[in-house]
């Protein structure tokens, strides 16, 4: 059913309506609209008033509103349907305009962002395999821009750049150390090679020196036995002598 326009009473006779052309054969509001008490919820003299009721399954809105030049009311009845019609219409066009701003909107937050987390997962990953040992130093991250994004890529860079300029010298270091150490160790094998041989050295020279006192024993022994022998013989020749 479409919309209807009435004028009623103050007491709720319809004078006029767009179905009847004569004011004769008006009837009550309540009985038009098959609803009791409508009358006191729409003609109360505000200047707009509304119901909503059900007639033949069908959700209808009334409104009225008073006209005070001669005293009756203006009464609109109209489909719930048809009126927010309209509305939902407007509604899910700005729904769709909405979601479509929004999905523009997203497409470049999503690009920066993918943009953003890109080089950060690089940085972790790297990070990660450095403490873990596997980290290659050569890596660098690369820099796109100037942003903040950029900066971080370049101090990250400078900072893997140190590590690995510590590190070969570490490695550097350790090989001349190595170097010494091994330089010392043939030194130290070399001075108890050394050491063992005068110490070989001072054995014969210590056996040499006890034969040679021995020698020098029995050379002062035979000595003082010639001597002996000798005075001996000159008292006998003396005493031959006499």
């Amino acid at each position: 059913a479409g919309g209807r326009l009435l004028l009623t009473e103050g007491s709720g006779k319809i004078r006029v309506h767009s179905g009847v052309q004569n004011a004769g054969e008006a009837t009550r509001l309540a009985d038009y609209g098959e609803v009791a008490g409508i009358e006191r919820r729409l003609l109360t003299g505000e200047a707009f008033a509304s119901f909503s009721y059900q007639r033949d399954q069908q959700e209808l809105l009334m409104a009225a509103t008073p006209v005070p030049s001669i005293g009756w009311f203006l009464v609109a009845e109209l489909p719930r349907k048809s009126i927010f019609a309209e509305i939902d219409n407007a509604f899910y066009q700005v729904l769709i305009v909405v979601g479509g701003v929004a999905l523009l909107l997203m497409l470049p937050v999503f690009w920066i962002s993918a943009r953003i987390s890109r080089p950060i997962r690089s940085l972790a990953q790297l990070l990660t395999d450095i403490g873990e040992g596997e980290g290659d130093l050569r890596h660098r991250l690369e820099v796109t821009s100037d942003d903040e994004v950029g900066q971080l890529s370049e101090g990250f860079n400078s900072f893997v750049e140190k590590i690995q300029h510590s590190v070969s010298n570490v490695d550097r270091l350790s090989r001349q150390l190595g170097q010494i150490t091994e330089t010392l160790r043939e030194s130290s094998d070399s001075s108890r090679n050394d050491c063992g041989q005068q110490q070989q050295q001072l054995l014969i020279m210590s056996s040499a020196i006890e034969e040679m006192r021995a020698t020098v024993q029995e050379i002062a022994a035979s000595a003082d036995e010639a001597s002996t022998t000798s005075t001996q013989v000159r008292q006998q020749a003396q005493e031959g002598i006499a």
